[in-house]
């Protein structure tokens, strides 16, 4: 019972092994191959149902004993928390981007108005000049016309 028990649990593992790797691959890959939770846990299903396949009816109680194994569901666990965090990562990407695109716009409005605000400030300080250059020339010419 126990050499037939092992041998189920071998034939399980390699037959898991084989229908899941494809997906925990996918779900570990760099960039991540799901865009969704939703389309690892579709995936996982698909996997178990191939396994279920290749296994047969007559040993689908054993896969299923073997796939409730806690090893096995902390390595889907891993997986699926990898996609959702890679799913968290581009949705941050994204906003980062809208926040930066704002920010980018907002400091072009800034060095805008700056640029106006020092336009008017040279200007004024131009006809600042030229009415004390008026002054001085004016005061020149009257002493002048004194003398």
């Amino acid at each position: 019972v126990e050499e037939n028990h092992k041998a189920l649990l071998q034939k399980s593992r390699a037959v898991w092994g084989m229908c899941y790797s494809p997906v925990d691959a996918k779900a570990l890959a760099e960039p991540c191959g799901f865009s969704s939770t939703a389309d690892f846990d579709t995936a996982v299903a698909a996997a178990r149902d191939q396994a279920g396949a290749m296994m047969g009816h007559a040993l689908g109680e054993d896969l299923a004993r073997f796939l409730g194994l806690e090893e096995l569901r902390a390595r889907v666990r891993d997986a699926r928390a990898a996609v959702a965090m890679a799913g968290v990562e581009a949705r941050t990407a994204v906003m980062m981007k809208g926040v930066e695109a704002r920010a980018a716009a907002k400091a072009e409005e800034a060095t805008a108005r700056l640029k106006k605000e020092m336009e008017a400030l040279i200007q004024a300080s131009k006809e600042a000049q030229r009415r004390e250059l008026k002054l001085v020339l004016d005061r020149a010419k009257a002493v002048e016309e004194k003398l």
